[in-house]
């Protein structure tokens, strides 16, 4: 593999003119490079800049070997993508970039290759006064919970592939109370992964939006993340020790599956979870602009619809991750609304599976 990386390397570099070639820019890796951009880089002083900002170390010098060929060939992939001016969405290169595709896919989502297991699941409305306000007719042509205030910073979950399911769901949990009651708290997602097992949810080997929904309905809330810490692994339930539990909900919905005008609905008075597939290597580095790529309806990932727009004509999802900062923009991305790219699945399948609790209005 390193060989035919040399080589294109090689291609680059007489196209470009030999003073050009290796004019280095040591933040250049952290931009949308195309193909000029990669003749220009420094290759392996680019490579040490990554492994720094990240933090990489690895068992031995034949695995950094390694790891530096799967980097070089992923920055050819995003350089010849952002080429392609078809392409609506750029990538860039971020954590991922030392990963095949299939690592990236174990990384992520666990040993199961997914993190989401619910699309079998029926589709249902719980209660009637469900806790949002009915949508405005006609809804609104934009909506953006976050830059009202109301969706909480991004983290990055991927120390575990079920913490990054609960994130999704606390994120529903502080967004819906702060929403209704103008208050934004810290909750405890250790006490989701630790004490929601007879709800049906597995700790680290799985778990369902709804029975989480089901669990702080009946605890009348969370205990706060202060007081429940997040530990990065299984433990006992020490829901206990809190004193005071906070952000109650008093049912839940799913929203009507292939409607994206249901989906729409939902989002113009809250967020909403939905589960997309998200193994695909647009999203993997994915940067900025609008995700308009067929990126199938193999539901794998969790993530947080926190409202709509448009962008150059190109109706999107506002789209809250839970990667990090150094993913996407700021940790979210734009996908493709309207565009038919999976019929009534939408892109992604992101109206395979939508649902938000309903937050008890103080």
């Amino acid at each position: 593999m390193l060989k035919g990386v040399l080589a294109f390397v090689a291609v680059i570099g007489s196209v470009l003119g030999a003073q050009e070639r290796y004019t280095y820019n040591g933040e250049l890796w952290k931009k949308e490079i195309d193909l000029v951009d990669y003749g220009k880089m420094d290759l392996t002083k680019t490579w040490g800049d990554w492994m720094q900002y990240f933090g990489k170390k690895y068992s031995s010098i034949e695995e950094e070997y390694k790891r530096f060929g799967v980097f070089l060939e992923n920055l050819q992939k995003i350089a010849l993508w952002n080429t392609d001016s078809s392409n609506g969405a750029s990538l860039r290169p971020n954590q991922f970039t030392d990963l095949t595709t299939e690592e990236f896919v174990q990384y992520v989502h666990g040993k199961n290759g997914r993190c989401f297991s619910g699309s079998n699941r029926p589709k249902f409305t719980i209660g009637a006064g469900h806790g949002k306000p009915k949508p405005q007719k006609p809804i609104p042509d934009s909506v953006d919970w976050e830059a009202a205030g109301k969706v909480t910073p991004r983290k990055n979950w991927l120390l575990f592939y079920l913490k990054k399911k609960k994130r999704i769901i606390l994120s529903l949990f502080f967004n819906s109370y702060a929403i209704a009651n103008n208050v934004l708290n810290s909750l405890s997602e250790q006490q989701l992964v630790d004490c929601s097992v007879s709800e049906g949810n597995l700790g680290c080997d799985g778990g369902e939006m709804d029975n989480a929904f089901k669990y702080v309905i009946k605890t009348g809330g969370l205990c706060s993340e202060t007081e429940y810490p997040y530990t990065a692994a299984d433990g006992k339930c020490q829901a206990t020790t809190c004193g005071t539990y906070y952000n109650p909900i008093v049912n839940y919905t799913d929203v009507k599956v292939k409607d994206e005008s249901a989906l729409e609905e939902a989002a113009a008075v809250g967020c909403v979870s939905v589960a997309i597939q998200a193994n695909q290597f647009a999203f993997q580095y994915y940067s900025s602009g609008v995700l308009t790529g067929d990126c199938g309806t193999n539901l794998d990932h969790g993530v947080l619809v926190v409202g709509y727009g448009t962008d150059s004509g190109q109706e999107y999802w506002k789209v809250k991750n839970s990667w990090g900062t150094d993913w996407g923009e700021n940790g979210y991305v734009l996908i493709c609304r309207d565009c038919d790219k999976n019929g009534d699945q939408g892109e992604c399948g992101i109206n395979d599976d939508p649902s938000y609790p309903g937050p008890k209005v103080q």
